[in-house]
């Protein structure tokens, strides 16, 4: 696992933001939405796993059930 210092990531910051054409605040409040985003993404997406996998269970027990008829 790679570490990165608070020094390593100020200049990080100082460079990209320059690159950019922004401040570094605006480019920590970019970077800070996008972080957000991917969460709020992969949350929504362990919920449709979640959903699918009572989904499948529901379908096994019916075929379960089904066979012993």
């Amino acid at each position: 696992m790679k570490v990165i210092t608070h020094e390593k990531l100020k200049k990080d910051m100082k460079r990209a933001s320059r690159i950019m054409g922004i401040n570094e605040q605006e480019l920590a409040q970019r970077a800070m939405r996008f972080y957000l985003a991917s969460i709020q993404q992969e949350m929504e997406l362990e919920k449709e796993s979640r959903a699918w996998e009572q989904i499948s269970d529901e379908a096994l027990l019916n075929m379960d059930r089904a066979a012993l008829s």
